[in-house]
């Protein structure tokens, strides 16, 4: 089941979100090699990022800002006591 849900997700990883020119994507790449931390973000990320697929919208980027407000919550106390208050 994990093997195919890997699967799924290389081969939605390599479709191009629609009507996004192929020299923009080219430029984005030549971007990415220069800057080794977006090639490690880019790889995180299934490599999505770096062809801008239609997996590139899905769940990474709730789960990476679900862990930047975490991290967040500790510098900020606003956010820690909006935390601690819970759903309303």
């Amino acid at each position: 089941m994990t093997l195919g849900l890997i699967v799924i997700y290389k081969f939605l990883s390599v479709i191009p979100v629609p009507g996004v020119s192929q020299a923009a994507i080219d430029s984005m790449r030549e971007v990415f090699s220069a800057q080794p931390g977006l090639v490690f973000f880019s790889s995180l990320m299934g490599g999505g990022l770096e062809r801008f697929s239609i997996i590139l919208m899905g769940l990474s980027p709730y789960i990476n800002a679900s862990i930047i407000l975490q991290l967040l919550t500790v510098v900020i106390p606003k956010l820690e006591e909006i935390k601690k208050e819970g759903a309303q």
